[in-house]
């Protein structure tokens, strides 16, 4: 039985492509995001989270912690 080459994956990679040239300056992530973003890690995230907590406990501030778990 003979089945057809499909063009679809390569019209949506294109179609992709021109949406990232249109619209890609809208499309960044927060700086404070660590998550499936090159050069950023676990321990990243980590060290922001405590340089935080010390900043407000140094300022004599309360700080509000919630630590959610999968």
């Amino acid at each position: 039985m003979y089945r057809g080459i499909t063009v679809v994956p390569a019209i949506s990679k294109l179609f992709e492509s021109v949406l990232l040239q249109l619209y890609g300056s809208y499309l960044g992530s927060d700086p404070l995001q660590f998550r499936f973003k090159k050069n950023s890690s676990c321990s990243s995230a980590l060290f922001t989270f405590t340089e935080a907590i010390k900043y407000c406990n140094n300022l004599g501030s309360k700080s509000l912690r919630c630590i959610l778990r999968r």
